[in-house]
């Protein structure tokens, strides 16, 4: 089971949600260079060839539809994309609560024209006292996520609000999802693949080895991620 980002698309506006796409493309660039996505949309009446046309010449790589109606089946496959039918378990939303939450591959929803308005962080806080593995992703929609185990490397670790790491982090960590800017990274052994916080991030090659090992809080200065070591 492989983990993939789903590019939520809430209206048919094709310049409004391509505009929203290049929006975060530039917000981080190279980030999403390359990047496998699934599509979910309710705009039945988005013109979904053109639509994948555009997010090629982004550099991103659609791959499929998630629970399409009759009609978008039928533009999907004229797109060249797969048909995913069954989404029970594509929805960040409808992944577990709790202890659960660490057992399962889930996949993070990023809005793209005229998406619906997401909770304010810090509404609900999402606990996993399990160790996230190799390949998992965990998100917090909404609010802060609070793992109180070890983030592997290779696994993800999302939350709209703040994300708190009571272990070692040696996977990706990504806090303000959504745009929030005030979301802070804090771990107690920080040996993170990447970092990011509101679409600003930096990778392991990026980071001061002197900050490796040691307990920090993460943080957004503009346009400048800080990573601070807390003694």
């Amino acid at each position: 089971m492989m983990t993939l980002s789903v590019l939520e698309v809430n209206s048919p506006d094709l310049e409004e949600v391509s505009a929203e796409v290049s929006r975060q493309i530039e917000r981080s660039p190279g980030f999403f260079e390359n990047m496998p996505l699934l599509l979910h949309t309710r705009a039945a009446e988005i013109d979904l060839p053109a639509l994948v046309a555009f997010l090629r010449t982004r550099g991103l790589v659609p791959l499929g539809l998630v629970a399409p109606s009759p009609e978008q089946e039928q533009a999907a496959v004229a797109a060249g994309l797969g048909v995913l039918k069954d989404a029970r378990n594509m929805r960040p939303e409808n992944q577990p609560d709790g202890d659960d939450a660490g057992e399962t591959d889930t996949e993070a929803a990023a809005p793209a024209g005229g998406a619906e308005e997401a909770p304010p962080p810090g509404s609900g806080t999402k606990l996993v006292d399990k160790p996230v593995r190799s390949g998992q992703q965990v998100y917090a929609r909404g609010g802060d996520l609070i793992v109180t185990a070890p983030v592997s490397e290779g696994a993800e670790v999302i939350a709209d609000g703040h994300v708190h790491i009571y272990g070692a982090l040696r996977g990706r960590a990504i806090a303000g999802a959504r745009g929030d800017s005030k979301a802070r990274i804090f771990c107690r052994k920080f040996e993170a693949d990447l970092v990011a916080v509101a679409g600003c991030y930096k990778v392991a090659d990026d980071i001061d080895p002197s900050v490796r090992g040691k307990p920090v809080r993460i943080s957004l200065d503009g346009e400048s991620l800080i990573i601070d070591v807390q003694e």
